[in-house]
């Protein structure tokens, strides 16, 4: 007998509405047997009718294969398979990564890979009262602070102290106000740990000196509480400014940076297992790969696993779920870029290229942008950097700012179409960009300096319409110094042609006069040389008359007279 459809529960729910959707399409194809469509899509009728069943949610194989069968858009209902399945497992079960939030002290249990680190925090806060976990952002401060130390002291305590209140805050815009509030729960401050993540909004909200100046030496206090903070590591000159809290992080820090390989393993494949899940060995491979060493790529890898879990197929994730999980950062990126003003949009567009190294035959690639190269730019493009950092698109640290993954590079048209627009402006920008870093690198030595072609089309690419490429000013400076050295370079070279010139004349002149000279004493000589010619030739003549009587064979004749001289 055929296969009938049973009824769907009224409920609305997404799952049914899923399933009514399937069993609407296989009307539209002629409404074929179950059977008809096992043949088609090579899974059983009880497989397909399960599908349509709308009691749990079928696999991705089995919806492709009955939407294929009956001749359906099976891309489209793959993008619906999808969303419904990210809705569905979150609301059934708890995924195994946070994405880019941070873990709480709740998620203990999938905290993974900073098994040293964490240790040494411990010992580091039982042997002092304050502790400072430094790194760059998206090393996973947060989650060690939480997931790590705030569980650990809330199950164990300290050695010889096991019970331990904790206190977890943020300093927000009044951190003195909050901090006190905290205190005042308790009796003793020294049987508590305050715990105070994100330390650098003492900088970047609060905007009170005093306020400011109160929670420092609250903080810092001796008889105060135990203090733990997490500061970023772009902030750490700031924070060492006030003497007292200065001295307390240089005396007990722990600096916190990329995670190695077999820490990697660990985070990529200890939550999965404790929600049921397997990891396919080509997935952690690459997983390792790709971030091994990355400071700052922490929360970006954990979004990746988060959209990997969210479409795996079975209860093991693929590679194949992994590498189509990166579309989400591109996603993410475009709905931040629309929702900032024009003014934003254009410095969110030169950051990108900035962070973006052009390929030579060579697909483009992720450029670490160097923070010095922002130095001196406005409120918006710094305003700008930190909403990127809070999106998790942007990772920072001490030195440098760069994407959170490249795959924005490519999945992100908008990004794409940037890149593509004008490649030969960002060529002219990027090599000044790589040529002023290098100059400062080098003490600015003039040697460093633009010159001849290079300088030239810099120059006009700089004074020409049509592009929107702005330069930071150290790139301005650095051209401007360029230019003035070959000013310089010129007019010591016009210079030096004029002294040529001078001297080529003067030795001119001086072979003019030489030759002057000796044409005045060759004409003297010649004309010595002619008057004293008939003088001499004379002297044989006289000398030879007083022989023409003694010895007339020897004697001149006279050519004039034809007489024997005598």
């Amino acid at each position: 007998m055929p296969r009938h459809d049973r009824p769907l529960r009224p409920d609305g729910s997404p799952l049914i509405n899923f399933a009514a959707d399937l069993r609407r399409l296989r009307e539209k194809a002629g409404k074929p047997s179950y059977r008809e469509l096992a043949r088609e899509a090579h899974y059983s009728s009880t497989t397909l009718s399960d599908a349509a069943g709308g009691r749990r949610l079928p696999t991705l194989p089995v919806v492709r294969a009955y939407v294929r069968a009956c001749q359906g858009d099976v891309p489209e209902w793959e993008r619906r398979w999808r969303a419904l399945a990210a809705a569905h497992h979150e609301s059934h079960c708890t995924a195994p990564h946070p994405g880019s939030k941070a873990l709480q002290p709740e998620h203990a249990d999938r905290f993974f890979g900073r098994d040293a680190l964490l240790q040494g925090a411990i010992e580091r806060l039982t042997e002092n009262r304050f502790l400072a976990v430094v790194g760059a952002s998206g090393v996973g401060k947060s989650s060690l602070l939480l997931a790590g130390v705030t569980a650990r002291l809330r199950a164990e305590g300290l050695a010889g102290r096991p019970a331990v209140a904790v206190e977890v805050m943020t300093p927000g815009a009044r951190p003195a106000q909050e901090f006190g509030s905290r205190l005042a729960r308790h009796d003793s401050p020294g049987d508590l740990v305050v715990v105070i993540d994100q330390f650098e909004e003492v900088f970047t909200r609060c905007q009170d000196e005093h306020e400011r100046a109160a929670f420092v030496e609250a903080v810092t206090e001796d008889t105060g509480p135990r203090v733990v903070i997490g500061l970023r590591a772009d902030f750490l000159a700031r924070c060492a400014a006030p003497p007292a809290l200065g001295n307390w992080i240089c005396r007990s820090q722990i600096r916190v940076g990329g995670l190695g390989p077999d820490e990697l393993r660990q985070v990529v494949t200890g939550p999965p297992e404790r929600v049921g899940c397997t990891v396919e060995e080509s997935l952690v491979t690459t997983v390792v790969a790709d971030y091994c060493g990355r400071a700052g790529a922490l929360p970006v890898l954990s979004q990746v696993l988060l959209e990997t879990w969210r479409r795996r197929v079975t209860e093991t994730l693929t590679l194949a779920d992994y590498e189509s999980a990166g579309g989400a950062f591109a996603r993410s990126a475009e709905v931040v870029y629309r929702s900032m003003d024009e003014r934003r949009r254009q410095i969110t567009r030169g950051l990108f290229l900035r962070m973006t190294r052009l390929g030579e035959g060579i697909p483009d690639s992720v450029r670490c942008l160097w923070r010095d190269e922002l130095d001196g730019a406005d409120p918006e493009t710094q305003a700008v950097l930190e909403i990127l950092v809070g999106a998790r698109l942007v990772t920072v640290d001490e030195h440098t700012v760069q994407p959170a993954h490249e795959s924005l590079i490519t999945t992100w048209p908008r990004l794409r179409d940037w890149l593509q627009h004008d490649r030969d402006d960002l060529r002219v920008h990027r090599n000044l960009t790589e040529a002023a870093h290098s100059w400062k690198s080098l003490a600015q030595d003039p040697g460093a300096l633009l010159r001849g072609v290079q300088l030239t089309t810099t120059r006009e690419w700089a004074v020409r319409d049509g592009h929107d490429l702005r330069t930071t000013p150290a790139e301005q400076d650095f051209l401007t110094q360029s230019v003035e050295a070959e000013r310089q370079d010129r007019a010591e070279g016009s210079r030096r042609e004029r002294q040529v010139r001078l001297m080529a004349a003067g030795l001119v002149a001086l072979l003019v006069a030489l030759a002057g000279v000796t044409l005045v004493a060759v004409g003297q000589w010649r004309d010595e040389d002619g008057a004293q010619g008939p003088a001499i030739s004379r002297r044989p003549v006289s000398a030879s008359r007083p022989l023409a009587l003694s010895r007339p064979d020897i004697a001149v004749p006279d050519t004039l007279s034809g007489r024997c001289l005598g």
